[in-house]
Order: C-alpha cells, then structure tokens, then sequence
C-alpha cells in the first residue's frame, strides 16, 4: 500500500520542489532544464502549481494557469486557440511531472494528480475548461480524461523534431476521474492500494 499526499505548492520553497521535480523529469527526457525557459517562475506565480508526494517523497507536480494570462505558455508560443485567450473560465494545464512510485507507475500517478488538480481548481477558483499542449505519444492519456484533440500540431523551437498536438476539454471530466473519492479526502492524506 502507498501514502500519497495532495498539496497546492504555496510556498516559494514548494515551487522550488515542483521546479526541481520538473527539472528531474524533463532534463534526462527531453534534455531540458525548464527552470530556464522565459516566463516559467512568472507562470507559476499566477497560476495553480500542485504536488504530489509519496510519504515525503515528491512524485508529481502540475501547473494550471487562467488562460486569459499574458503568460501563458500556448500564447507565447503562438497555438493557444483564440477562444480560450478571450476565456475566463479557461486554464492552460502544464509542466505535468511525475515519476514511478513503488509499485505504481508514473502514468497512473500522472491521472491521479490532474484528475485531483482539476477537482481543486474547480473548487477553488472560475476555471471550468482547459487547453494543453502534448506530445502525440501522450494523447492516450490525456482521452482517458475526456480530452478532445484539435488537430492542430507543432513544433517548438529548441526542442527537436517532436510534434505537439493542441487538446482541450471540461475539467469536470478531468475531475470525474476519481470521482470515489470524496471532496474532504481530496486535501487530507488519500491512500491507494
């Protein structure tokens, strides 16, 4: 059985957690060090950035900015769709991070912690839908939570060849993914076997 804690990275020294786990997981991947990528400390700051921790152990981190900010990731790489610049009740999912945990692999840590995020988010602030960028190799995961493809693909600079496709969908349905586990366990410590 492993302990997983949930928690909204308030905390300069929270961020720092997230960024480092970033960091871990997208440096060896991707060859990317995030924490040097424009914007990245100012996206944070105005948005949602969550963690994930096994016992003590940091596992996953997620971030989710209004849309309608300046900042916003898509925006400044230009297919953040226009409906969604305009959309105040829309957020922009990013910087998903997660590693392997004992017996429970890193995709299914990646759906607990957006499936929770997203119930956070929902509770806590106006955000009702969501846009993201991911690698095509991840979309799987991403229908599992209801995400519809808009067919638009890119390439970021700096970063290779891969392609990104442009998602978006309801975080309600990103929610409903735990939807077994009740509002007051989701900010206490949940268990999962």
């Amino acid at each position: 059985m492993e302990l997983f804690t949930f928690h909204v990275a308030r905390s300069e020294a929270q961020l720092d957690i997230a960024r480092s786990l970033r960091d871990a997981v997208y440096r060896p991947r991707l060859g990317l060090h995030l924490s040097d990528i424009p914007g990245e400390a100012q996206r944070d700051q105005m948005g949602h950035v969550f963690l994930l921790r096994r016992n003590a152990e940091p596992v996953g981190t997620v971030r989710i900015v209004p849309t309608s900010c300046p900042a916003t990731e898509l925006r400044q790489l230009g297919p953040l769709p226009q409906w969604a610049a305009r959309d105040l009740c829309c957020g922009e999912v990013g910087r998903v991070a997660t590693l392997k945990s004992g017996r429970t692999n890193a995709m299914s840590i990646r759906l607990l912690l957006v499936a929770w995020s997203a119930r956070w988010v929902l509770r806590h602030s106006p955000l009702l839908r969501y846009v993201a960028y991911s690698r095509l190799a991840l979309l799987p995961l991403w229908r599992q939570v209801g995400a519809v493809d808009t067919g638009v693909r890119f390439a970021i600079p700096d970063r290779g060849e891969a392609q990104y496709a442009v998602i978006t969908g309801e975080l309600a349905d990103v929610a409903s993914t735990t939807r077994s586990i009740d509002d007051e366990t989701l900010e206490q410590v949940v268990t999962v076997s």
